[in-house]
């Protein structure tokens, strides 16, 4: 999460850099505001999911209480696709105001839309079952069994 959040404020820092109107830069302020908050308030949610905390990875801990890992994923990744659009969204109209030729504004927006092959595909993105695949998390034991169980990960979400 805090790496989807940095990574999201880098492409509105750009934006900054990019298009000096002083009411976009509030939108851009503002933005970095919600995807701060955003990336605490799930990563605390994350962290905090069941308490007593260590009930999380031990299973044999039965007087725990724990709210649902689905709706904490699934709102996360709503969240985080609606955060997505706006970030595609916010250059149009700043592009669209260029004293430049149609064609080098469309092609601009060409470019500046690329991102949105990511964003059209948000199945993709969103797990199935949060608890279902908690539950199928083998005991992995050494690196060697880590670096097994991601590449199998890669494997079935990229077939």
């Amino acid at each position: 999460m805090i790496l989807l959040v940095v990574g999201k404020m880098s492409i509105l820092l750009v934006y900054l850099r990019i298009f000096p109107s002083p009411q976009f830069r509030y939108v851009v302020y503002g933005m970095n505001a919600f995807l701060v908050f955003h990336g605490l308030l799930y990563f605390l949610l994350t962290a905090l999911q069941c308490l007593p905390v260590e009930s999380i990875w031990d299973r044999y801990i039965t007087d725990r209480k724990c709210i649902n890992a689905n709706a904490i994923v699934y709102s996360s990744g709503l969240l985080s696709i609606f955060e997505d659009v706006a970030i595609l969204l916010l250059p149009v109209r700043q592009v669209w105001r260029l004293n430049i030729h149609r064609r080098r504004r469309l092609t601009l927006l060409a470019l500046f839309s690329i991102g949105s092959l990511y964003v059209i595909r948000p199945d993709k993105r969103l797990p199935i079952d949060a608890a279902d695949s908690l539950q199928r998390v083998p005991d992995i034991h050494g690196p060697d069994e880590v670096c097994r169980a991601i590449q199998r990960h890669f494997r079935r979400d990229m077939g």
